[in-house]
């Protein structure tokens, strides 16, 4: 590879090592070692030998030992030196009384340990005044005196690796031993296998209507079914509260029908299927995105030589049609699964709380003292790599390859009067159906006075000035525009050199680079944003700690989220969103021939500015389209913008809508007037990305 895409790649590489691997990798690590230095069972080698040591005391260290430990310890240890056998008891008593002189930070005296290898830093420690070594950190004395220990005890102490502490899958236990962990895991996977079930069902016919046949307003209706993208789930479940109450509009509207005879508590007992009304209502257009790009580029010859074997109808569908189409069945069901079993906003708006990312969401102020959630956190990334796994596997051996190359599926045919009534009448179904929120949100906002009435008795405009002028809302918008124009920025840059090097560049590891890059789609981004916050959170820097290791964990102390969350927001929104980015990019250099960068580069021009002025302007609707896309759903990123954001000063638009709802008073009504205001503007970005990409579109939302 040339220099210059050789430092391009090393530039994508580290951004994606720093703000995509060491996060993950840093909450694995809170996952599988305890962070303790203190001694544990497996640490003692030869429990005679080491008692018989500090019980004879005959060398310096272990007199220094032997001075501190506290008495009944000692005079277990003076037992077992004589012969005699210690219980499990009697080895955590003395360990206690080991790990008590760990604790002390008057351990260390220079006289006590001749010989032997001083840590760095406890001869700093030794020289300070008492009260000030009393204010050194506790993680940081039991560190130091630990690995004095270990040296002073080479073949009695074992020697940690890791200042991570010991390597355990204790805090995995809780998975099934802890009933809250335990059923939280089981209605998330029940969250997601439901939502995706009916997803499915909902898209495959869509997708059959929309690509096999011609009928009456199909591209209207087309053009309706993507509705639901303009509005995340979680700003529709606010005002969906207002009609899924006990006698809300959904109750007061089955009674009235006679369908039920008491209202059904849709925000209690029954909240799962709320939550799984609001997310399939959301999420089918990117199933049917997937079903309907799959089933278009199905070979017709395949199709018809079945025909001439006799197979038709159902069976033709199910036996080669459906596996055909098995590519796109997997990537708009493994990305619907995902987008439901940890998604946090809905289920929050809904109190729903018995699922894993809030559980997550909760245990993030607790990590210094609640491990679990590190353990939560990789075990909902152990899970969803398995899911996606043995579903691409379930898939492929399912799947069959088309001979030819290129678009090549049918043509639509003309459906009758009543098939065309049939789908009309299905597709203006969904579309009412997942209208509703939007409706729901709107009338919220534009309520005056709503009780026991389907739809409000009195309307007022009032909210939605409020919400463009109150304080709260005002510094989230700003805060919002700020922080996704420059992840906007970050990702056009990103992209077009990642796109360049897959499609413009020969180097091996291409398809490693293109798997990275759509990685994100994959991981959580709750999951993403637990580890920004453990591991950027400001640490104590150890006395002994180098010049390198000083910079390190003060730049890392710098990207604090309870600090300044806003880098790390903006690499968050950034690599969240990549994948939309390098594929709009990647259509667009497929385009461009290559010939016209090598024309300019045969004129004299550099490879960069060839690229910069021949190729970036060719490139412009495909990368203005991947920027709305990206800009838009930035401003209203959720999972980052609740975790990451912790203060008022800095909340996004969706952390100051999360944190009306809760406000007594107009703040449900402004917080659902700020939503309809982000329904506009999402919707608004959505057509004109479509009006540029065009069919492309589908592909963005492809794992």
């Amino acid at each position: 590879m040339k220099r210059t895409p050789a430092i391009l790649l090393g530039l994508v590489l580290a951004f994606l090592a720093l703000f995509l691997f060491y996060p993950l990798l840093y909450s694995c690590r809170g996952a599988f070692f305890d962070g303790s230095m203190l001694l544990n069972a497996g640490d003692v080698r030869n429990w005679r030998l080491l008692c018989t040591e500090i019980a004879e005391a005959r060398q310096r260290p272990a007199g220094r030992v032997r001075e501190l430990l506290p008495g009944d310890a000692l005079e277990l240890m003076e037992q077992t030196a004589e012969g005699w056998m210690p219980q499990e008891a009697d080895r955590a008593r003395m360990l206690d009384g080991l790990n008590a002189v760990l604790r002390n930070p008057d351990f260390y005296r220079p006289e006590d340990f001749p010989g032997v290898d001083v840590p760095d830093g406890l001869p700093e420690l030794y020289r300070m005044e008492a009260e000030e070594r009393a204010e050194v950190p506790g993680q940081q004395v039991v560190r130091l005196n630990r690995r004095l220990v270990e040296r002073s005890f080479p073949d009695l102490i074992a020697r940690l690796r890791t200042d991570a502490g010991h390597f355990t899958l204790a805090f995995f236990k809780f998975f099934w031993t802890d009933t809250l962990t335990r059923q939280s895991i089981l209605n998330s996977l029940a969250l997601g296998v439901v939502v995706t079930l009916l997803t499915a069902c909902i898209a495959l016919p869509l997708s059959v209507f929309v690509v096999r046949y011609d009928f009456p307003a199909k591209s209207l209706l087309t053009g309706l079914l993507l509705l639901p993208m303009i509005m995340p789930p979680f700003v529709g479940a606010i005002g969906m509260q207002q009609m899924l109450a006990r006698f809300g509009s959904v109750n007061l509207l089955l009674m009235r029908a006679g369908l039920i005879s008491a209202p059904v508590d849709w925000l209690g007992g029954a909240r799962f299927w709320g939550v799984v009304l609001m997310e399939v209502l959301h999420l089918y257009p990117i199933m049917y995105l997937n079903f309907a790009a799959a089933l278009a580029n199905v070979d017709p010859s395949l199709e018809e030589a079945a025909v001439n074997m006799g197979s038709s109808g159902r069976r033709l569908f199910r036996r080669v049609t459906l596996p055909l189409m098995m590519p796109g069945l997997f990537a708009g069901s493994v990305i619907v699964f995902i987008w439901a079993f940890t998604d946090l906003g809905t289920p929050l708006v809904f109190g729903y709380r018995r699922v894993v990312p809030v559980q997550i969401f909760l245990q993030v102020q607790e990590l210094a003292a609640n491990p679990q959630g590190y353990a939560l956190v990789v075990g909902v990334l152990a899970m969803t790599v398995l899911i996606f796994l043995a579903a691409k596997r379930v898939f492929g051996l399912r799947a069959y390859q088309s001979m030819t190359r290129g678009r090549s599926g049918t043509a639509a045919r003309r459906a009758g009067p009543l098939a065309s009534a049939g789908m009309v009448g299905f597709m203006v179904g969904i579309i009412l159906l997942a209208c509703l929120p939007h409706i729901a949100v709107v009338l919220t906002a534009m309520q005056e006075q709503w009780f026991m009435s389907v739809v409000p008795t009195s309307y007022t405009t009032a909210h939605f000035h409020s919400a463009l002028a109150h304080p709260l809302t005002l510094t989230s918008i700003r805060n919002s525009i700020m922080l996704s124009s420059l992840s906007t920025v970050l990702n056009l840059l990103l992209g077009v050199i990642i796109a360049y090097l897959l499609v413009r560049v020969a180097f091996r590891g291409a398809a490693v680079l293109d798997a990275l890059v759509m990685l994100p789609l994959a991981i959580p981004g709750i999951v993403l944003a637990f580890g920004y916050v453990a591991a950027f959170s400001r640490v104590p820097i150890a006395p002994d700690a180098g010049p390198v290791s000083r910079f390190l964990l003060e730049a890392r102390g710098a990207l604090d989220p309870r600090r300044n969350p806003f880098p790390l927001l903006v690499a968050a929104y950034s690599v969240r969103r990549l994948p939309y980015m390098v594929r709009a990019a990647y259509a667009g250099f497929q385009q461009i021939s290559e010939q016209l960068e090598e024309a300019a580069i045969n004129l004299g021009s550099p490879p960069l500015r060839a690229i910069r002025r021949v190729t970036v302007p060719l490139l412009s609707a495909n990368l203005v389209a991947g920027g709305i896309l990206v800009f838009a759903f930035a401003m209203l990123q959720v999972s980052e913008s609740l975790i990451l954001a912790m203060r008022e000063v800095h909340f996004p638009i969706t952390k100051a809508i999360y944190a009306l709802i809760s406000r007594v008073g107009d703040g449900p009504y402004i917080a659902s007037a700020l939503g309809v205001w982000a329904m506009v503007f999402l919707g608004v970005s959505l057509v004109t990305a479509g009006l540029l990409l065009g069919r492309r579109m589908g592909q963005l939302f492809r794992a």
